[in-house]
């Protein structure tokens, strides 16, 4: 049995990750979670038997690690598809495809035969290199780091590719443009397809995932960590409750906040730690059986809003179609709001933000304003981390100048690896493997 006791500060998919796999490992593990929920940006809620993922929104079959966890959490049944249309608006219409059926863009009118040819091609060219390079770790996309997503689209395929293919998703997804945005993101983003990667969800909801790690797991609720010292071989961590410490500590928790908490970090950590964050709202709207759902997005479970088709809003989900289970009367719809307009709206009232956003989704949903039984409003400020050119370079510094026998501290979390829930759980099991592998090279060398 290893003997060396370590912290994990923070309770999100990161810090429960690396929790999980030291405490497999046989360490002595304590996960300090701030609020009164485990999960961070991975959480539910229900309302009058509305099943509302209010942070991240889904999952993928293509998640080699979030796979193996939702396995041995025994929720293999519970991790079905969704339904595999989605739609993106372009010059006023909305285009209904699916993503699994490579024909499907250009029949539907999103895209025209030339774009589509252009768009395969340049991605059969790309596809062995790209094919190779790991979904879950950021830094392994490191050579692409070199230039801004719209620089890089625009001169490859034209505006059409930067506006209505890269741009939707960046905001629908991650709340940023592609002008502050590194090409690396998007290349491996769009590599997902290559693995034939299907939407995924948990039924009972995104958190029935973290909650059941939890349960296995030494867990402090409302304990926020006030500040981290290295002591030599320790590590001295003060909280709003007691005083502890460890022989090694996993920060992993939002960059601002590993930032407040952890003052002797060298050079490249303060680098990252100093990465920005998108802000978004997600609205969820219980509407009546009474409104009828458009032809048009019939089975469609996301909608995305190009700029130069929206106000405010990037991304529509509908939930019967993400799990029919979602909702037993009516629909339930997340309303997703670009960066800007996430970053301007966050502290309206509730009300002051759905009456700004009516008529824009009157326009694309006929009548839904006169159909909403209730609003629940989620703020997120601290959203994504941003993927500015460098945030990927760094990454992979860190990583390979990481000297685990002297470090005491290890960074994860989002801002540390790709900014959905599987980059998040692969930092946790990245820095989770920097102290399991060198436990065992002291074990075996001591034979």
């Amino acid at each position: 049995m290893v003997s060396e006791s370590v912290i994990v500060v923070g309770a999100g998919i990161a810090g429960l990750t690396a929790a999980y796999h030291l405490s497999k490992s046989g360490f002595d593990v304590t996960v300090l979670e701030a609020s009164k929920h485990v999960g961070g940006r991975m959480a539910t809620d229900a309302i009058n038997g509305y099943v509302i993922d209010s942070g991240a929104q889904f999952l993928s079959s293509e998640y080699p690690i979030i796979k193996n966890l939702i396995t041995e959490m025994g929720l293999v049944n519970d991790f079905t598809k969704t339904s595999p249309w989605v739609a993106i608006r372009r010059n006023g219409t909305i285009h209904r495809f699916r993503y699994d059926n490579v024909f499907s863009p250009v029949k539907s009118g999103l895209l025209s035969w030339g774009e589509w040819f252009s768009l395969g091609w340049n991605s059969m060219r790309q596809a062995r290199k790209l094919y190779n390079l790991s979904v879950s770790d950021y830094s392994a996309w490191a050579e692409f780091d070199t230039e801004y997503a719209t620089n890089w689209y625009n001169a490859q395929y034209g505006t059409w590719m930067t506006e209505y293919i890269i741009e939707p998703m960046l905001e629908g997804f991650y709340f940023q443009t592609p002008e502050e945005t590194s090409r690396a993101l998007p290349i491996a983003v769009n590599a997902f397809s290559m693995h034939g990667a299907k939407t995924m969800t948990l039924l009972g909801g995104i958190d029935s995932l973290t909650k059941a790690l939890a349960s296995r797991l030494q867990v402090s609720m409302n304990e926020t960590v006030e500040k981290i010292i290295i002591e030599g071989n320790k590590v001295r961590i003060h909280t709003n409750q007691r005083v502890l410490k460890a022989g090694r500590v996993i920060l992993a928790v939002p960059a601002h906040t590993a930032k407040d908490l952890y003052r002797q970090a060298d050079k490249i950590e303060s680098v990252l730690m100093d990465t920005p964050y998108s802000s978004t709202l997600n609205i969820a709207l219980g509407v009546t059986q009474k409104w009828t759902l458009p032809e048009t997005l019939k089975d469609v479970y996301g909608l995305l809003m190009p700029r130069k088709e929206r106000k405010h809003i990037a991304a529509i989900a509908f939930e019967r179609a993400k799990s029919t289970d979602r909702t037993q009367n009516g629909h339930l719809i997340n309303v997703m709001l670009d960066g800007a307009s996430g970053s301007e709206m966050i502290e309206w009232d509730d009300d002051k933000i759905l009456k700004t956003l009516l008529s824009e989704l009157d326009e694309v949903l006929p009548g839904i304003s006169h159909h909403i039984i209730f609003q629940k409003h989620y703020r997120w400020l601290h959203a994504e981390p941003k993927s500015p050119i460098g945030r990927s370079k760094n990454i992979a510094t860190y990583r390979k100048n990481i000297l685990p026998d002297c470090c005491r501290v290890l960074l994860a979390g989002d801002y540390m690896g790709m900014p959905y829930t599987e980059g998040a759980a692969e930092t946790g099991q990245w820095a989770a493997s920097q102290i399991t592998g060198r436990s065992m090279e002291r074990l075996e060398s001591a034979d």
